[in-house]
């Protein structure tokens, strides 16, 4: 059954009927609202579906990374700046879109559905869009989306401060947000969000040659080594909130496994480490990360998602350029993936050094690369970020 075609009647159904329960029992909206809301959903909800399936998966990932910049460029810089920059950017980026492939399905199966609904319920508590629990640094993500809403771009505060963040990942919120509300934009980031988190199982799926499933989505969304060590060590060692369970002693509070276990669910965020006496590396869940940074860890795990198919299929003319789109999202993944370049580059110059020297890879990348420099350490003094915004 899992593996069977599911036309996408059916699939509108099926999420309205869902998501109109979730709207009356867990948001306790109105008949009414709940029907308009669950229709407006179940429609978003199949389009990001039909987008991560059956459209080509590297194609989408490039289109997804590459967006915040076509409004950053015309909205950071003077107009020749911007013009020339646009034209090598649009260039680059058609070149690296049209080159490119990974996977696409002819059709949606239970498994796909099943995968995508476990990731939108985590996605949906995770705080995006502020439906669940929002963590403490929702504070500075609602504040930064309501500062490129609310400020003509670019964002200046004031004489030599100015915003100077890597903001990709809420770009195209604020630009929806300009054009009708602020709110509207704080509610698209679970949008936005969902449609991240999707590509990068479906990117954990084509890697790792498992299926896309609910079983793999769920594994990724809990995997982290910090967690299930704890779990482990916790048996042995008090002072930790599973720790203290196991050993039937008060649960601990102000952790969010202890105010779960207390009753509390919107805080559980999947991570057992909290007055851990004992310094493991600190790698906490997909989900932990997924609930505290989206900003950072969904264009990371694309990145490097992409960047690997590219260097498994020896595809090395664009390499480059894909590797410098994080230059908004995400410099310190770049600095990680620093030593894999470098990697890269030298061992490539023993085989067929012309595939790296392309346009791509060196005027579309070097000219990302030198304009986030400048853009990341001439921006002067940062004003703090507004703490006291929150999710509507």
């Amino acid at each position: 059954m899992t593996q069977r075609h599911i036309p996408i009647p059916f699939i509108l159904l099926l999420l309205f009927l869902v998501d109109g329960c979730y709207q009356l029992a867990i948001r306790h909206l109105s008949l009414l609202a709940s029907l308009q809301w669950a229709a407006l959903d179940a429609f978003i909800y199949t389009a990001i579906l039909w987008i991560c399936i059956r459209l080509d998966l590297a194609k989408v990932t490039l289109c997804f990374l590459a967006l915040p910049y076509l409004f950053f460029l015309p909205g950071w810089l003077n107009l020749p700046s911007a013009i020339l920059a646009l034209v090598v950017f649009l260039y680059c980026s058609a070149k690296t879109i049209y080159s490119t492939s990974a996977i696409h399905e002819t059709k949606i199966t239970g498994n796909d559905l099943l995968a995508f609904l476990c990731i939108a319920i985590f996605v949906n508590i995770s705080g995006a869009g502020g439906y669940g629990f929002q963590s403490g640094d929702y504070q500075a993500h609602n504040g930064r989306i309501r500062d490129l809403v609310e400020y003509p771009w670019p964002v200046r505060y004031g004489e030599n401060q100015n915003l100077v963040y890597y903001f990709a990942y809420y770009l195209p919120a604020a630009v929806l947000g300009k054009l009708t509300a602020l709110e509207i934009a704080l509610r698209s980031m679970y949008v936005w969000t969902l449609l991240g988190a999707t590509l990068v199982v479906r990117w954990l799926g084509f890697l790792s040659h498992w299926r896309f499933s609910f079983a793999l989505a769920l594994i990724f969304l809990l995997f982290g080594p910090m967690d299930i060590l704890n779990v482990v060590i916790s048996a042995f060692v008090t002072g930790s909130p599973m720790g203290d369970v196991l050993s039937g002693k008060t649960i601990v509070t102000g952790s969010p496994m202890g105010d779960a276990l207390s009753g509390n669910p919107n805080k559980l965020d999947f991570t057992l480490s909290f007055n851990q006496p004992v310094f493991i590396g600190n790698y906490l869940s997909n989900a932990f990360n997924l609930y505290w940074s989206p900003q950072q860890v969904i264009a990371g795990w694309l990145g490097i998602s992409l960047v690997t198919h590219l260097y498994l299929e020896e595809k090395k003319r664009q390499i480059m350029f894909v590797y410098a789109l994080l230059c908004l999202w995400v410099p310190l993944v770049m600095i990680a993936l620093l030593p894999f370049i470098i990697l890269l580059i030298t061992t490539q110059f023993r085989k067929q050094s012309r595939d790296l020297f392309t346009i791509e890879n060196t005027i579309g990348a070097g000219s990302l690369a030198l304009l986030f420099i400048v853009f990341y350490l001439g921006g002067g003094k940062c004003r703090p970020i507004r703490l006291d915004t929150q999710s509507p």
